[in-house]
């Protein structure tokens, strides 16, 4: 039977989970509408479609293993068996990591050889380059998660949307 109120613990790891959530949130959407606004719609909607391939890349390179990282490295932590954590995270990340360059190289590959006036070679770079930053923030989220450290979470998320807001006066 569950207690009458859940334990504190709890709560305030659902609220920080919560405020995690709400700051990606706010932040992407922030973001983009600088974006939009900096970019027109045409610029906006190549970027548009960049980020998707770069997303949909990485969920295909990942094979939703960081579902298995957030749930089993949790399991792992809550019965005491921190070596098997461990190693079950670096075992997902090496597998990850390795797919995610093959996409790279592909994506490189696939570039090069698509005459395109849209894509330089910083182009190529760039896109490359989100797809390896968009994996690690990926697996890094699911471990953070698994760890059940959700204020960690909220920090991080608050610091990645911050250099997101920040970015476009760079582009």
């Amino acid at each position: 039977a569950y207690p009458s109120s859940p334990p504190a613990s709890l709560a305030q790891k659902t609220a920080w989970a919560a405020a995690a959530s709400a700051v990606d949130l706010l932040g992407r959407l922030a973001g983009q509408i600088l974006f939009a606004r900096m970019l027109g719609p045409d610029g906006f909607g190549r970027l548009a479609y960049w980020v998707w391939l770069v997303e949909m890349l990485n969920l295909v390179a990942s094979f939703g293993l960081q579902s298995s990282l957030i749930r089993y490295h949790a399991e792992l932590q809550a019965n005491r068996e921190h070596e098997q954590a461990v190693a079950l995270g670096q075992w997902i990340y090496a597998r990850v990591l390795g797919s995610i360059c093959v996409s790279a190289m592909a994506v490189v590959f696939l570039l090069s050889q698509w005459q395109s006036p849209d894509i330089s070679g910083i182009g190529i770079a760039a896109i490359v380059a989100l797809l390896l930053l968009r994996s690690l923030s990926v697996l890094g989220t699911a471990t953070v998660t698994g760890q059940q450290r959700f204020n960690q979470l909220a920090g991080v998320n608050a610091a990645v949307s911050y250099t997101h807001l920040r970015a476009h006066e760079t582009v």
